[in-house]
């Protein structure tokens, strides 16, 4: 645990330790070798010492905050480049992802995805206007396209295999 806490971060630049205490923590070999130069606290009075401590975390904390946003939107610019929302439209098949545990069944079993559904509407680029496609009368549902997975040709066939067997 202790190399964990002193080793820097990645994205923050600095350790754990530095963060929790404004400086690292002494290690066996820093103990061996002498502290390096220029990275030990100053000597001040016993007075002087929290303020000192509060700015440098502060200063420390806000550097931090930066990098972090840097990180943060470098992350998501790589991840943007290859996400990609299915093309949905009015009228298109799609499943539903509901992941709901069913009272008496083990939820190891069941299958979060219901359908096929059909797109009434299409709200705004991720909200969709939803309905069960074999019961008209049922309530429409809003949903986010996170939770809508296109339905294939394949799917059906399967679903209506499913829908006919005794089983």
């Amino acid at each position: 645990m202790l190399s964990l806490r002193v080793a820097p971060h990645t994205t923050t630049g600095v350790s754990p330790a530095m963060m929790m205490f404004g400086r690292d923590i002494n290690v066996p070999a820093t103990m061996a070798r002498g502290p390096v130069p220029g990275q030990q606290a100053p000597l001040l009075p016993r007075a002087e010492y929290p303020a000192w401590l509060y700015n440098r975390l502060r200063d420390l904390h806000h550097t931090v905050r930066e990098r972090a946003d840097v990180a943060s939107w470098r992350m998501k610019e790589r991840y943007d480049l290859r996400a990609r929302r299915p093309d949905l439209r009015e009228g298109d098949l799609v499943w539903f992802y509901n992941p709901r545990r069913k009272i008496g069944r083990t939820s190891k079993l069941c299958s979060w995805w219901e359908g096929p559904f059909v797109i009434l509407s299409k709200l705004n680029e991720v909200t969709f206007r939803i309905r069960q496609e074999d019961k008209p009368l049922s309530k429409p549902r809003v949903v986010h396209a996170d939770r809508l997975s296109p339905a294939r040709a394949q799917d059906q066939c399967d679903l209506l295999v499913l829908s006919l067997s005794p089983f």
